[in-house]
């Protein structure tokens, strides 16, 4: 894989990749394995019983002199506390949320939900097809001389990952090659003359498909069917590029 079209970031995750496999093969835990099914159980919702309250309990007991009363409801001013008016609160800075450099670490969440739109949404199984998929690019740039965006930007080939991911048979179950073709006119980036026959876009399907890639993305499906964390949610976007704002002004319309 030619991996001088990658930034520093993207070699640094890669390598943090490959350390971690080869750490856990030798451990002898490469391998995922898929979580067990739960047992059907069948929730019965039990209800309280009642509490008997006797007639006491709702006859009101006679007010205690002693006892607080609101300030404003009683039309008094409310005491204050003695603080200056240009007084700020300042927040406590502990710097768990700060790195070396004293810039913010921002927490990436994957949700296989939604689509990627940087390769920092990609999970490490994705990320690894992603590296590949700019290799295939840079050498199409070579054979035809032209510039990456031209062919796919990184945006395209993050959201193709991840519908394929998500959709093992994305782009290939059709019975025609117009649908074939309005199938793959859902990813964002990919218009009328990349869908053309021997376009880019079947290209694309076809390095998703190579052994290498097909078994990282396999391996993606398991690890996020097995995860336990919040940040992996289970895969299930559609196919519809409106958000619920618009279609709500939609439905009123």
């Amino acid at each position: 894989m030619d991996e001088s079209d990658l930034s520093e970031y993207e070699l640094l995750r890669l390598n943090n990749i490959r350390r971690n496999e080869a750490f856990l093969a030798a451990l002898g835990l490469s391998e995922v394995k898929p979580p067990p099914k739960a047992p059907a159980v069948r929730v019965v919702a039990l209800k309280k019983p009642k509490k008997k309250r006797d007639r006491a309990y709702f006859e009101r007991a006679v007010p205690d002199a002693n006892a607080r009363r609101s300030r404003r409801l009683s039309g008094k001013v409310a005491e204050t506390t003695g603080l200056d008016d240009d007084y700020e609160e300042e927040e406590e800075d502990d710097g768990e949320d700060k790195d070396e450099g004293g810039q913010e670490e921002e927490e990436l969440l994957v949700r296989y939900d939604e689509w990627p739109t940087e390769p920092q949404h990609l999970d490490d199984e994705e990320f690894q097809v992603f590296c590949s998929l700019r290799a295939w690019r840079k050498a199409k740039c070579r054979e035809l001389q032209t510039e990456p965006y031209k062919i796919f930007q990184n945006r395209t080939l993050a959201e193709a990952i991840r519908r394929k991911r998500n959709t093992e048979t994305w782009g290939e179950l059709c019975d025609s090659l117009l649908e074939q073709q309005k199938e793959l006119l859902f990813c964002w980036g990919v218009g009328p003359k990349k869908v053309e026959k021997d376009g880019f876009a079947f290209e694309l399907l076809q390095q998703l498909n190579a052994p290498e890639n097909a078994a990282l993305l396999a391996k993606s499906r398991l690890v996020s069917a097995s995860a336990t964390s919040p940040t992996q949610v289970e895969a299930g976007a559609t196919e519809s590029t409106a958000t619920e704002e618009e279609e709500e002004e939609q439905a009123a319309l």
